[in-house]
């Protein structure tokens, strides 16, 4: 049995999550994982790797842990025989009942006596979600172009069209809202004068690639440019993500190790107690320098735009309080 435990009083900014890996007769190997961003707040992608060797814990296409499989013949035969099946479920138990699992578990996991949120707890998942939203009433007919895209969690009410990979879902009569994704039902993280149901109708259906640009007129081909080497990591994480995995940052900050457990990106690092860490993960910062941080040598050009504020800057549901901006 492979396992990601996602518990509700685990979860912040940087959220904990239980995996677990079952061999023999129900021996634990058990790990804390911790990621960079609130799990209660969105949906996000969790995978294992397997392969004839190991078993990986992915998320969102990052690496969080791996564990060879090779001395444990019940994992290696299953992993080799493709027979392995998929199991989902919500629970909870209360001070009345007896608990599940290793104490650690236990103590991780809570008691719904202790809840501070309205009841009912609503959780769920999505499968094999493609991109795109329902069709247009007209079968046959691509979707209108757009002439105004509205950028990610704005209101597309009236444009009705939104930035790629985003869907314009509509709220009630008066609201509509470009997201990823939409849950329909009361959402939970709406201000609470604003907790009515979502109806969650597709008003337009996600972007597809934008189309080819128009070929202009030929024009001699530029002097070549001074090859440069290759940013290490350019695919990895950005400023402010976890990085103990890949030890190494794709923006030019550098991994600046907190403990055994956590790095991250940052542009500087101070050994010790960081104040503005959450008070549970408030212990002392090694600020051991994982990887220095890429050099980068940009292309001479004719003229440089003036940058975008925050560009690089964390995202919704992301933890600001070192970059102060998003």
């Amino acid at each position: 049995e492979l396992d990601y435990e996602i518990m509700g009083n685990q979860v912040g900014p940087q959220s904990k999550i239980w995996t677990n890996m079952f061999t023999g007769t129900c021996q634990e190997h058990w790990q804390w994982i911790t990621v960079p961003f609130d799990v209660s707040a969105g949906y996000h992608t969790y995978t294992f790797n397997i392969t004839h060797d190991s078993v990986s814990w992915v998320v969102d296409g990052v690496t969080y842990r791996t564990e060879p499989i090779d001395h444990h013949s019940d994992v290696r035969d299953a992993a080799e025989s493709s027979s392995l099946r998929e199991f989902v479920s919500v629970w909870g138990k209360s001070s009345s009942e007896p608990g599940e699992g290793i104490p650690q578990f236990q103590n991780a996991l809570g008691k719904l006596d202790d809840n501070t949120h309205t009841f009912p707890l609503l959780a769920g998942f999505e499968r094999d979600v493609t991109q795109g939203g329902a069709p247009s009433p007209d079968e046959g007919a691509s979707p209108a172009p757009c002439s105004q895209r509205t950028a990610p969690w704005d209101s597309c009410r009236d444009t009705k069209c939104c930035a790629e990979g985003y869907t314009c879902f509509e709220k009630d009569a008066d609201y509509a809202q470009c997201r990823p994704s939409c849950t329909p039902g009361v959402h939970e993280d709406d201000l609470p004068g604003h907790k009515t149901p979502w109806s969650c109708a597709v008003l337009s259906p996600a972007p597809g690639p934008s189309p080819a640009p128009t070929p202009g007129p030929a024009t001699p081909a530029p002097s070549p440019a001074p090859v440069t080497e290759p940013t290490m990591c350019s695919s990895g994480p950005g400023l402010w993500q976890s990085c103990q995995h890949s030890k190494c940052c794709a923006d030019g900050s550098t991994c600046f190790e907190k403990n055994a457990y956590y790095a991250q990106c940052r542009p500087s690092c101070s050994p010790g107690v960081h104040e503005d860490d959450l008070p549970q993960y408030r212990d002392p910062w090694s600020c051991t320098v994982l990887s220095a941080a890429p050099s980068v040598t940009p292309a001479p050009t004719p003229a440089v735009a003036d940058p975008i504020l925050c560009s690089g800057g964390p995202g919704l549901w992301q933890s600001c309080q070192h970059s102060k901006c998003c």
